[in-house]
């Protein structure tokens, strides 16, 4: 219990990991600024906080961060990685090119685009749900 209460806010979290996913979508790799750092944090944050101070039930922010970020975990996540590892090792020459991993990436850049799909659909619902109760 101790290590939660000095361990960073969990906006902190949450906020870095929007930072790294931005940063390698807008970067690629290159070396990122301090000053577009410092202003990806801030936009962020301020974001958050601003969501935060006109919700008044946090338990949307709560199922939409669940709906999210359970579809990124099942779908997203290991995908992403399996596509990170398998040009990593053919840009080394580790692995061969051949049709059977290419069909493989393939696969796994669908299931990506799966899995943002789903994400859409839970998030969608969530809000149908709360804003509209009968719509469903």
């Amino acid at each position: 219990m101790m290590a939660n209460f000095f361990s960073p806010a969990p906006e902190m979290d949450l906020c870095r990991a929007i930072k790294s996913s931005l940063f390698e979508l807008t970067h690629k790799g290159k070396q990122v600024s301090d000053k577009f750092n410092k202003l990806a944090t801030r936009s962020i944050l301020g974001l958050l906080t601003a969501t935060a101070l006109v919700l008044e039930d946090a338990g949307i922010v709560v199922a939409l961060s669940g709906a999210v970020m359970g579809s990124a975990i099942i779908y997203a996540f290991p995908s992403i990685i399996f596509l990170k590892l398998t040009s990593r090792l053919m840009a080394e020459g580790k692995l061969e090119k051949t049709r059977k991993i290419m069909i493989e990436r393939f696969a796994n850049k669908f299931l990506i685009g799966t899995g943002c799909g789903i994400a859409v659909c839970g998030a969608s619902v969530i809000l149908l749900t709360k804003f509209k109760p009968g719509f469903l």
